[in-house]
């Protein structure tokens, strides 16, 4: 994501960033010199309408980074909508900057699209980040791509080269044949492990007092309301905040959820289904135990 950004925005650039989002994406911006505008989707299920963008935009504007499927949400953008956006965006001139880390894990019926897909004029203004992380349970190696117009993606490597040369030789030729296609057997496990523990949280958390959630359609989290906790006591404990209720949760019951502040909202805690079952059945009844003492 970095080597994009260094690549297509100067100090002084705005890049429209709907919220929640990825920590990362505004603090690179900022070590730019650019500025991350937020476009809140609190109130349209977690994905931006054009019509957001288009009141977010001023004449500093250069581009739009989206994140799809998006963490922390599990929000999967539509076909519609990606066309809709690349479309916008190639009209006034944006670059659409496309993060698809998550792309091969969605839960039916949301259905993963590029936008080139369906605006195949936006091709020159695109650049998408992917990545082996998160597919194929790497996450420690680091490794990812870029695709996008050649002379951006000339300039990334450019920056790479100074930056840290390259990804280590050894995971490169351990992950050609995941690159080849041959891994893909493991994906479609992996997708259907995260659709039974999915399944496993929705039936867990349905009767939990002050939580609820959106089902997300991919990635590997969820994203837990926690608005009515905001205010309330756990002894003499005041939750005034996600991070609080964070904190508590960590303290009395074991279990380690990310507050929403890290993604830009202070209501929320991401869960993560990536332990196995039992741990993740474990979790859950702990969290319930602990909330269930909140007054």
């Amino acid at each position: 994501v970095f080597l994009t950004l260094m690549s297509l925005f100067d100090p002084g650039d705005e890049v429209l960033v709907p919220s929640p989002r990825w920590g990362t994406f505004t603090s690179q911006l900022t070590m730019l010199g650019a500025r991350a505008v937020t476009v809140d989707t609190s109130r349209t299920e977690f994905l931006p309408t054009v019509e957001q963008l288009a009141a977010a935009r001023t004449s500093r504007t250069r581009g739009v980074l989206l994140n799809t499927p998006h963490n922390p949400t599990g929000a999967v953008y539509p076909a519609e909508l990606l066309a809709d956006i690349a479309d916008w965006a190639g009209r006034h001139g944006l670059w659409l900057v496309l993060d698809e880390c998550y792309g091969d894990l969605v839960f039916a019926p949301a259905r993963h699209v590029h936008p080139v897909q369906r605006v195949r004029d936006c091709v020159e203004r695109v650049v998408t980040i992917g990545s082996f992380s998160k597919s194929f349970a790497v996450t420690g190696w680091r490794v990812g791509y870029l695709y996008g117009p050649r002379p951006v993606i000339d300039a990334a490597a450019r920056f790479q080269t100074h930056l840290t040369s390259h990804a280590p030789s050894v995971l490169q030729y351990a992950l050609v044949p995941a690159a080849r296609g041959a891994a893909d057997d493991f994906v479609c496990t992996t997708v259907a492990l995260l659709e039974q523990r999915l399944a496993l949280a929705d039936k867990e958390l349905a009767d939990v007092r002050w939580l609820s959630h959106r089902r997300p359609g991919g990635a590997f989290y969820l994203f837990l309301d926690c608005s009515q906790v905001i205010g309330r006591r756990y002894g003499e404990r005041v939750l005034d905040t996600g991070a609080d209720l964070a904190a508590l949760l960590l303290d009395e019951a074991g279990v380690a959820v990310v507050a929403g502040s890290a993604f830009g909202v202070d209501d929320h805690l991401r869960l993560s289904l990536t332990a196995d079952e039992e741990r993740l059945r474990t979790a859950l009844a702990r969290m319930k135990e602990v909330l269930g003492r909140v007054e």
